[in-house]
């Protein structure tokens, strides 16, 4: 949704856009939660079938049968896909808006270069430089924040979390 709102040309017709943005998303989740639930829950599940096919081709589980790594008990695809509609809802109702990165596009070759200010490496020591190389995996999107609280600024750019990915070994 923020590709609509890169393409407003004035500080003050972003400012609207952001808050048209913010208050249609807590209309949509004032809703009937029983009803936008058991919607919601529809698409869930295709979704995660979807998902699932495309993820066994690089499983060494049965992602059936394998224990989820993420908080609590959320054991299954579609508890994971449910949560990540639930944040959603949370971010989209926020005067600010927030976009994951990097936004690859779909069907085409990326050339994405590590940057030091929007990601990071696990497990480097930091004797290797890093920047410009190219990355070769994202292990876990990044966060930005766009704007502030009171609705302001949305041409500023905050880093709320690194991307962790890994890099190639030479530039």
């Amino acid at each position: 949704m923020f590709h609509i709102a890169q393409n407003v040309s004035r500080e003050h017709h972003a400012e609207l856009y952001q808050e048209w943005r913010a208050t249609n998303a807590r209309i949509m989740a004032a809703r009937d939660k029983s009803f936008t639930r058991t919607a919601l829950r529809k698409v869930i599940q295709g979704y995660s079938l979807d998902l699932k096919q495309d993820l066994e081709q690089f499983a060494a589980n049965d992602l059936d049968k394998t224990k989820s790594p993420f908080k609590g008990d959320k054991t299954t695809l579609e508890d994971l896909v449910g949560e990540a509609i639930d944040l959603d809802v949370i971010l989209q109702q926020q005067r600010p808006c927030f976009q994951f990165y990097p936004c690859l596009p779909q069907n085409t070759e990326w050339n994405l270069r590590f940057s030091e200010n929007a990601m990071e490496v696990p497990n480097d020591d930091g004797e290797e430089i890093l920047e410009g190389r190219q990355v070769r995996l994202i292990l876990a999107p990044g966060l930005y924040k766009y704007g502030n609280s009171a609705g302001r600024n949305y041409e500023q750019r905050c880093t709320i979390l690194k991307a962790s990915v890994d890099v190639m070994g030479t530039i």
